[in-house]
């Protein structure tokens, strides 16, 4: 049995319309690899000064908003958190080309590729062929929900957070072990529901699937090329990797909602950045190429072990079309021996690389995962 406080989540349920927040919380069944948990019942009061009478200071205090706001750091694992990336990027396109998605490379192995989507609320529909999708797989003014219930138990009670976005995705590593966290702000947030309770969350599924791990990486990095692929020679080690999407969500309260946010939406463009360390000082290429503001482009490919009864392992993967360095330099002079710490910050180029995955959108990041997981992530 988990410890005393442990979470899941679960998508909430499609809708046909713009609609805020869902009708009703979503049954957790699964529960998430959590290392630690952040809640914020995001509160506000405001006070009144007193101005009428004798008194000093303040008199009273009014609630004046509800946003409540939730951190997961998850342990990276090979299955179990594609609907978090669902949600967090926005997109799993039902086709690809030709390709169905999920795409079945052999019996139980499932190829999944979540892309960033313009919007992450139901104020737009799925886009017929433009998100991978052909009319007849949906009905009539479908959204793509990408919102859902956590659910938290905290020894006493079960904290409900309902309609949750995710607002910012991190997955960092170094050698010792790695991190996903994910959080964003959810509509409200109960502790007497009647969907995900002490008995229901006891007897969710524990997470399994291998985790994710440094040593199981390749990097490869080169300047952008819509004719030469990333290769070989393009590979090189790392001793540490962290890449951030924040989505930039914003909502306020609003006479439908009183004290509770509308419907987050983008207030901004989203923005992808991200660090990796190369373990020794060797060339000045990505100093140069820092100074000369050179597009590259990238791919970070983690191979876990085999899936069952399968020949295809399981595979967690970054893709990155372009680039810019905003920091590449060696570290030191010490007697250390000098190593070289890299940030960078995505910028979207007009036509892919050559050799990425076909993806629906031109977007500045793509998330692939290879794993016994069937199902379609938004539909």
């Amino acid at each position: 049995m988990p410890g005393h406080s442990y979470a899941g989540w679960a998508r909430e349920a499609v809708v046909y319309a713009p609609a805020w927040p869902s009708d009703a919380a979503a049954l957790v069944t699964t529960l998430l690899p959590c290392t630690s948990i952040e809640l914020d019942p995001g509160l506000t009061h405001a006070f009144t000064p007193a101005t009428t009478d004798a008194r000093l200071g303040y008199t009273a205090a009014d609630l004046v908003s509800s946003q409540p706001h939730v951190t997961l750091h998850l342990a990276p694992r090979y299955r179990g958190l594609e609907a978090l990336f669902a949600c967090a990027l926005g997109l799993e396109a039902k086709r690809l080309g030709a390709t169905l998605v999920p795409q079945q490379l052999a019996p139980g192995v499932y190829r999944h590729l979540f892309e960033v989507d313009q919007q992450l609320s139901t104020m737009t529909g799925w886009v017929a062929p433009d998100d991978g999708i052909d009319p007849s797989d949906v009905l009539d003014g479908q959204r793509k929900v990408r919102r859902g219930t956590l659910a938290v138990v905290r020894e006493l009670s079960v904290w409900e957070f309902l309609s949750t976005m995710l607002d910012e995705l991190t997955l960092a590593w170094t050698v010792d072990g790695g991190t996903c966290t994910v959080s964003g702000p959810a509509y409200s947030v109960r502790r007497d529901s009647g969907v995900n309770t002490l008995t229901t969350m006891q007897h969710a599924a524990l997470p399994s699937g291998p985790s994710v791990l440094l040593t199981q990486a390749v990097l490869r990095l080169a300047p952008y090329s819509v004719d030469t692929p990333l290769g070989n020679s393009h590979e090189t080690g790392i001793r540490t990797w962290t890449c951030t999407l924040k989505n930039q969500l914003k909502g306020e309260p609003g006479p439908r909602t009183g004290l509770a946010a509308e419907e987050y939406e983008r207030s901004g463009p989203p923005l992808l950045t991200g660090t990796f360390e190369l373990p020794r000082y060797r060339a000045d290429t990505l100093t140069e190429a820092w100074a000369a503001t050179t597009l590259y482009m990238l791919d970070c490919k983690f191979t876990g072990p085999f899936i069952a009864d399968s020949a295809f392992r399981y595979q967690l993967n970054l893709y990155v079309p372009g680039l810019t360095l905003t920091h590449a330099a060696p570290t030191g002079p010490s007697v250390a021996r000098a190593t070289v710490p890299v940030q960078w910050t995505a910028v979207t180029p007009l036509a892919p690389p050559a050799g990425f995955p076909t993806m629906a959108h031109q977007g500045p990041f793509a998330l692939e995962v290879i794993s016994d997981i069937a199902d379609h992530q938004l539909l």
